[in-house]
């Protein structure tokens, strides 16, 4: 008889005598509340107008024939934990219109330091462009 295979238990979150709150996994095995918390918090990373504060282009470049842009810039860790920055950028022409997107992620950058970035965009735009910071991720590097 062909087995079917079985659905992993993700940990469940209870109340047990006297307020204690804690999860319970799929062994069986208590632990506190506050681990999974952390733990999401942690591998998260922080989406914040702080992590943006770190972050800035230093030139926005279009090719003339039309190809990819591309923006560069800087990104200097004011937090106190060595981090890592995954760095959103958006192109946008002279009339305003978002022409294109793209991304760039920098390894740890320890606190104080100044790193650089190079963003290519995922599509081709012509002309003078503007490059704006869209969005900044800083996780706490390993």
């Amino acid at each position: 008889m062909p087995s079917t295979p079985s659905t992993p238990q993700l940990p469940r979150i209870e109340a047990g005598a006297g307020g204690y709150e804690g999860f319970t996994n799929a062994k069986g095995k208590r632990g506190p509340v506050a681990v999974l918390v952390v733990a999401a918090v942690l591998s998260a990373g922080c989406t914040s107008k702080k992590a943006a504060q770190d972050v800035s282009v230093t030139a926005c470049t279009a090719d003339p024939a039309g190809g990819r842009p591309v923006a560069t810039g800087t990104i200097v860790n004011h937090s106190s934990q060595a981090s890592t920055y995954a760095v959103d950028i958006a192109f946008y022409d002279s009339s305003g219109n978002k022409v294109s997107e793209g991304g760039a992620t920098v390894g740890k950058v320890e606190p104080g330091a100044t790193a650089t970035f190079h963003a290519g965009g995922l599509a081709n735009a012509k002309g003078p462009l503007t490059c704006k910071v869209a969005n900044v991720t800083r996780t706490v590097a390993p």
